[in-house]
Formats: structure tokens, C-alpha cells, sequence
């Protein structure tokens, strides 16, 4: 059971990929179904990559250690505090995460009724867009 196998048999009938490029490194027959209509695809990444190029909602996010503060681990696990060296306009990835967490659970609190709906339109948007458009695409109310 690994998200390549899954991917490959056909299983999955939504991905949210956070700062990975499976498109660009998976086999032949994962991409095929990540990239179809079969699989909503929802891309949240620091930059333009072929996954989120082929997503059906990408969220550009700020990059950790520049425009994020964090810790990071050395090899030796020693953690390492990290401050924003520069301000972003977007979101942190934990930012896009806590928000889709709340709105799935008070969309999922008001007994919506899950409906996959197919779409075509692929586009890099704001978060605020792209919570509404997640909403549009996967729960139909």
C-alpha cells in the first residue's frame, strides 16, 4: 500500500500534493490516473511545477526559511529555529491546511452530501478562490 500503487491501480478519486512534484517522478501509469478527471488533483506548493501545472486547483504558498519562520533538523536532529527573512502575499502551507481542515469540517457539519463534479479548468488562484472553487468541485450543496 504506497500512494504509487494506489495511484497506479486507479484508486484515488482525489490528491491534495503539498510541496511534491509526483508528476514529474512517478511511473507512467500513476501519473495517468493523477493527472485524469478521474482524480482531483489540488496542488499546494512554494512554485510552478509540473504537478501543479496539471492540478486542478493550485495553491502557490510562501517558501519555509525565507518568508516563513520554522524549525528545521540538522542531520544529527538538532533543531533549528528559522525567522521570515522576507515578507510574502501568500499563505504558509500550514495557513492553507488549518483553513481547508475548517472548512471541510463546517461543510461536513451541515451533512453536505459528497458529489465529485467534473472540471477542466486549471488556473493558479488565491487562497480565498481556491477554498470556494475546492468547495465547487467536490461538494455540491
Amino acid at each position: 500500500f504506497t500512494t504509487v500503487d494506489t495511484l497506479s491501480r486507479g484508486e484515488a478519486d482525489a490528491a491534495v500534493i503539498i510541496a511534491s512534484d509526483p508528476v514529474a517522478n512517478f511511473p507512467k501509469p500513476a501519473i495517468e490516473h493523477i493527472t485524469s478527471d478521474k482524480c482531483k488533483l489540488i496542488s499546494i506548493d512554494t512554485k510552478q511545477t509540473p504537478t501543479s501545472e496539471a492540478a486542478h486547483i493550485s495553491i502557490q504558498t510562501s517558501t519555509y526559511g525565507i518568508n516563513t519562520g520554522g524549525t528545521v533538523y540538522r542531520m544529527d536532529d538538532v533543531p533549528i529555529s528559522l525567522r521570515p527573512a522576507f515578507d510574502s502575499p501568500f499563505p504558509s502551507d500550514e495557513e492553507v491546511l488549518k483553513k481547508l481542515r475548517k472548512k471541510v469540517r463546517e461543510l461536513k457539519n451541515g451533512n453536505v452530501e459528497l458529489k465529485i463534479r467534473k472540471t477542466n479548468k486549471k488556473e493558479i488562484i488565491s487562497f480565498e478562490r481556491a477554498i470556494d472553487k475546492i468547495k465547487s468541485i467536490i461538494f455540491e450543496e
